[in-house]
């Protein structure tokens, strides 16, 4: 049979080959350490969002291999491994040991292009975003990795991944709301210099970066601590004293504002949209 060339078969392929096995793996090393925002379930939503980024890029003509799209789903999925280990900042490098650790007793497996992937793992979190391409150029695996990451980072689910991970890098919290804004800010600014001619992708995410930016502006400045937001902070610095944090992003404000709740559950129902895959996913 001849090899498909359709962008959307092709990733279907990629799913196929990869996702289970490296959902589960990633489920494997995150089950006994919780962390939500930077879990298994993290590392799916942005593979949503990079399958949201080849379809924007495909629109414009800009196609990626077989392979290409093996190491992207790789790199996905490693990118954050060593939270499980680590909170540090610097944690890319390890992710990328892990990721070569992974396919040592496996090299049958292993992408053609695991050089680039282990690469991109490494430097996913600069957010100097030293790594850009111009309109119109093909963007490699490390630009699209960062890009995906950062969109996990805006909305409902931005705000209480942003919120949990400074708390456990020992952040006070009367700093996050500052800091956040600060970083999202950056984000959504490489999203819309990296993807200037996608007008759709942009104004849907800039509309998320809003929702994150409202939550945390009142809480800058002298009188932060009396706007409504801040007990939510309170309760999330809480559940995570009181180690009652499991594997959901909602387990952070349980038991909170059932408004909150259903906006959480519905960022991300919605999220999930560019990957349903019945039988892998759960509630």
């Amino acid at each position: 049979m001849p090899m498909t060339t359709d962008p959307e078969d092709k990733i279907l392929k990629t799913e196929a080959r990869w996702l289970e096995p490296l959902f589960t793996y990633n489920k494997n090393q995150f089950e006994m350490v919780g962390l939500p925002s930077h879990n298994h379930w993290h590392h799916y939503r942005v593979w949503c969002y990079m399958k949201e980024l080849l379809e924007t890029l495909y629109a414009q003509g800009i196609e990626y291999s077989e392979d290409e799209l093996e190491g992207l789903i790789v790199a996905t999925f490693f990118h954050d491994i060593a939270m499980h280990q680590t909170y540090d900042e610097q944690h890319g490098r390890m992710g990328a040991d892990l990721c070569r650790f992974y396919f040592s007793d496996q090299p049958f497996k292993r992408p053609q292009c695991l050089l680039t992937v282990l690469e991109a793992i490494e430097i996913h979190d600069d957010k100097q975003y030293l790594h850009r391409f111009s309109a119109g150029e093909k963007p490699d695996l490390a630009v699209l990795l960062s890009v995906a990451d950062d969109m996990d980072a805006f909305g409902t689910i931005g705000m209480l991944r942003y919120t949990e991970i400074l708390l456990l890098r020992q952040l006070e919290l009367s700093a996050i709301p500052d800091r956040v804004l600060k970083n999202a800010r950056s984000r959504m600014e490489h999203l819309e210099k990296t993807f200037a001619r996608s007008r759709y992708l942009i104004e849907k995410h800039r509309e998320r970066y809003r929702r994150l930016f409202e939550f945390f502006k009142p809480l800058t400045g002298s009188n932060g601590k009396h706007a409504s937001n801040w007990e939510l902070l309170l309760r999330i610095r809480e559940n995570l004293d009181n180690h009652t944090v499991g594997s959901q992003l909602s387990d952070l404000i349980v038991p909170a504002d059932s408004t909150l709740l259903k906006q959480i559950q519905e960022e991300l129902e919605k999220e999930g949209e560019f990957c349903e895959n019945p039988g892998l996913i759960s509630p």
